[in-house]
Formats: structure tokens, C-alpha cells, sequence
């Protein structure tokens, strides 16, 4: 058995004798990951086990019951990484863990949070073989306190084939530089030692880019994006187990000091283009900002109801969970369960819902107050909507059912 051991995992990772092989392989496209020896690990006990076959391996976790089955040494060791970050950044209650791919643009990072089909591993890969450091396409740790990344020092991962609108520039470098590719998967190294990241690198963000990548030819374009669909975007991304209120506000500050932008491509080569000349600059580190003028705040939402509406008597009544806090960043708002963590972004008429319920109300009372903010819509419709909100919140345990008014004799 052979055991590597890597600096902020709880465990050794323990490879059978007929896979040891893919231990140095692991090492291979984790850059810089310090080794320790085993007597240093917090446990002895192996975090993860790698067994099998080499066209069958088995891969085991400590804390996991269900074993994972991978045809081949590439596709376990993307499984492996995955596994790995998140046990390291589960021992760090400053880290969160996105599911992105960041690139550094004149000493900052444009993140891209993961959007399915959209692209951004071959993104990622371009840009590197254009000379732009990667720090991760697929999990970047992010330091909370610091609001800034923390790179795994994992080499970028491209899925084969590549888009006939990739770069020759990226074509050319996987052909020369390409490791472990099992024809599916291949992990790519810079192309200059000089543009290596390696573990625990750091760098300020600059940018969060929501990829919108369309079927049909469309010229690539930048448009800014409103702060609460960037924070809704990254806290659906960040992997990491029970979030909480400390991590929101985080977010929070994060989005307000960050650009905050979509991109809107078709081909690869037009997106990379697009991209170096939208981020070859940065405003001055003093004065950065969001697109939208304001940066996003963190503020308690107003528990005073100035509608002027009393419950009416008989009917049950509508009240805010006493464990769920709220926070406003632009027109919308996310709750937060103190219970189990869990967050939830309301839009607008799920903020007013929620604005109205400061003081419990009845859904007769609700309907009518929205009746006189949008005239123009019919009741039914109202009705109908309002009654599926309220359903909503009650599910979610965001609200509670209390009661109704006694009727006078």
C-alpha cells in the first residue's frame, strides 16, 4: 500500500500496489500540494482508499458510504480532486469552496461560476494558452476574510474533444503538453513555468463573469449583471457544507467590490477576444466597484409594517420563523435559516411577501395590499400567485402559521 499524504487533509490518501501509480499522477496536476509525512497527520487512518483494477478503481472515503467506480486512472483522479478539495476546505471555516474557473487578467481574477453547458473548462484552457494564469477551471478556494482566492495548484482539466471555434493556440498546446489523457479527460500544464499556479497561491478578484454561451453564431459581448443574480450565482457555486449568515455577508462584501458582468458568446475564440479586452486594465484598487454604481450591503430588512392593514378576525395568520434572517442586496433579498443553514433568494414580490409578514397578517389582508400596488392585475391572479408564495415559505419553514384573531362576541 502506498500512502500520500498531503499538508491540510485530515488523512492520507492510500493507493493499492497495482494502482500506486496514480498517486504520482495525483501529484503530477496538484502543483505545489506540500507533502508531510504521515506521523504529522491529524488522522492515520486513510481519508480515502484507491483499490481495484486499473480499468475498474474503487474509490472509498472515510465518510462516505457509497464507493465510486471509475473506468479509468483520469477519471478517478478528477474524482480524487474533488473529494480532496472538499475535505480540505471543510477543515478551514474561512474557506469557501466555488465551483469555478478563475483566470488572472493584469494581476486580478475574472471568476466564472459553473453554468452547465456553458463552456468554461475550455474557456479556462484557452486563456491559458494564451498566456493568463489559471488558478482553477473547476474549484477555487476562496478566503473569506481576505476576499481573495486561494489556489489548489490542480493544472486546469479539459474535456476531449475540443470545439471545432477553440483556438489554434489551445489546440496546439494540448497536443504538446497534454497529461493523463484517457480520451475523454486531459489535464494541461502552462505552457511557461513562469505563468505556474501553484498551491496556495493568492490573488484579488476583480471580476465575477456569468457565461451565457448560445447554440446559435451570436457576437460575443460583456453586459453588467445586477449584484443579487452574481450572489445568488455564487452561493448556488460554493460547495461547501452548511453556509450560514457569516458566509453570506461575506459574499455579500465580496459582490460589492467586485465588477459584476455576463458574457454572451458562441464560439470560444470570439469569448477569449472579447474577454482580453473587456479586463486588460483595472480601475484604481481604491475606488473598484460594481457595475451597478451602488455596492451590494448587508442590511437586516425592516420589521416595521407601515401598510396600515390589521389581520382580519377568524383567519389564520401569516408569521416570519423566528430562526430565519434576511438580508436586501439590490432589489431582491436571501433568507437564512439559522436551524440548518440554508439559504434562499427571494425576488422582489418574494421580499415585499416577505416585508409584509414583519407583523403576522392574514393572506386576505396580503392580497389586498397587493391589490392596490398593481391595480392592473386581475384578482384571481393574485390570489393565486400570493397563495403559492405563501405555500413556498411555509414549506421551507420560513414562515409559521399562527393562530387567527378571536372574533368579538
Amino acid at each position: 500500500m502506498k500512502s500520500l499524504c498531503l499538508k491540510g487533509l485530515p488523512g492520507p490518501i492510500v493507493f493499492e500496489p497495482q494502482l500506486a501509480f496514480m498517486a504520482d499522477d495525483l501529484k503530477r496536476v496538484l502543483v505545489g500540494w506540500p507533502e508531510i509525512a504521515l506521523d504529522d497527520m491529524p488522522s492515520r487512518e486513510p481519508l480515502m482508499t484507491v483499490s481495484g483494477k486499473p480499468d475498474e478503481i474503487r474509490l472509498s472515503h472515510r465518510y462516505l458510504e457509497a464507493h465510486r467506480i471509475e473506468p479509468t486512472s483520469t477519471s478517478a483522479i478528477c474524482s480524487l480532486i474533488v473529494e480532496l478539495m472538499a475535505d480540505y476546505v471543510d477543515g478551514d471555516d474561512s474557506l469557501g469552496n466555488l465551483h469555478a474557473g478563475a483566470v488572472e487578467f493584469d494581476g486580478r481574477l475574472v471568476v466564472f461560476p459553473a453554468t452547465n453547458r456553458a463552456g468554461k473548462s475550455t474557456l479556462v484552457g484557452a486563456l491559458a494558452s494564451q498566456g493568463h494564469r489559471v488558478f482553477a477551471d473547476d474549484l477555487l478556494p476562496i478566503d473569506l476574510v481576505g476576499l481573495e482566492a486561494v489556489a489548489s495548484g490542480c493544472l486546469p482539466r479539459l474535456r476531449l474533444p475540443l470545439p471545432e471555434s477553440a483556438p489554434d493556440s489551445l489546440t496546439h498546446q494540448v497536443a504538446a503538453n497534454a497529461l493523463l489523457s484517457d480520451g475523454y479527460y486531459t489535464y494541461l500544464p502552462a505552457s511557461d513555468p513562469l505563468l505556474t499556479v501553484a498551491h496556495g497561491d493568492r490573488s484579488k478578484l476583480g471580476a465575477l463573469v456569468l457565461l451565457d454561451r448560445r447554440d446559435e453564431r451570436v457576437a460575443a459581448s460583456i453586459e453588467a449583471v445586477e449584484p443579487d443574480e452574481g450572489l445568488l450565482r455564487v452561493l448556488l457555486q460554493d460547495t461547501k457544507r452548511g453556509l450560514g449568515t457569516w458566509t453570506l455577508d461575506r459574499y455579500l462584501a465580496l459582490v460589492g467590490t467586485i465588477g459584476i458582468y455576463r458574457l454572451v458568446y458562441s464560439r470560444v475564440d470570439d469569448a477569449v477576444a472579447c474577454l482580453q479586452t473587456a479586463f486588460a486594465s483595472w480601475p484604481d484598487e481604491d475606488h473598484l466597484e460594481a457595475p451597478t454604481s451602488q455596492p451590494a450591503e448587508a442590511d437586516d430588512i425592516s420589521d416595521d409594517n407601515d401598510f396600515g392593514f390589521t389581520p382580519k378576525p377568524g383567519q389564520a395568520l401569516i408569521a416570519r420563523s423566528p430562526h430565519v434572517v434576511a438580508r436586501i442586496v439590490g432589489q431582491a433579498a436571501f433568507l437564512v435559516d439559522l436551524d440548518n443553514n440554508d439559504i434562499h433568494h427571494l425576488n422582489q414580490v418574494g421580499l415585499a411577501l416577505w416585508n409584509l409578514i414583519a407583523k403576522p397578517l392574514d393572506v386576505e389582508s396580503i392580497v389586498e395590499i397587493f391589490q392596490e400596488a398593481f391595480p392592473d392585475t386581475p384578482e384571481a391572479q393574485l390570489r393565486e400567485d400570493l397563495s403559492a408564495a405563501v405555500d413556498r415559505f411555509l414549506e421551507a419553514d420560513l414562515a409559521v402559521l399562527e393562530p387567527p384573531i378571536a372574533v368579538s362576541a
